[in-house]
């Protein structure tokens, strides 16, 4: 995964806040429903092992800064809102494709949710042959098809 990364969330409620967790509390940030939202890695100042800003016997700050990835910042959205669906995407392209589309990539591929591996790699090679664009196929489509099948096989 990249350092910058796009998250989607494709069912609940139309408007979501979420804060943060623990010391990298990033204030209230919105989670709207199919809207691409940007994931950044953050550094955050966090308080010393003392508890205090400064160092036993000094004048001194004591300052340790703290670092979240943007996975780190995804699993804790994850974890605060399990009962929601949430696709993940490398390019803010991929993201607003994806949210255009108003399909899933289970649907994109024609399969179940939990279908296995084998089931989606065989659904992928059936589609990809069927829109591929050397064979008289739709390239937007094609990719939309390949973009599908990285996402669910990872």
């Amino acid at each position: 995964m990249s350092d910058v990364c796009f998250l989607v969330r494709k069912d609940g409620p139309d408007e979501l806040q979420w804060c943060g967790v623990g010391p990298a509390s990033i204030g209230i940030t919105d989670l709207p429903r199919n809207v691409p939202i940007t994931v950044k890695p953050i550094a955050f100042r966090s308080p010393s092992g003392e508890g205090s800003n400064k160092a036993a016997g000094s004048k001194n700050e004591n300052v340790k800064m703290g670092k979240k990835t943007a996975s780190e910042i995804i699993n804790d959205i994850k974890r605060e809102f399990p009962n929601f669906t949430w696709e993940l995407f490398d390019t803010r392209a991929e993201a607003v494709q994806f949210v255009a589309s108003g399909l899933r990539d289970y649907q994109v591929l024609g399969v179940e949710p939990g279908s296995s591996a084998d089931e989606i790699r065989s659904a992928y090679l059936t589609k990809s042959k069927q829109h591929h664009p050397d064979l008289g196929g739709d390239t937007k489509k094609f990719q939309e098809v390949a973009a599908a099948y990285q996402r669910l096989s990872r």
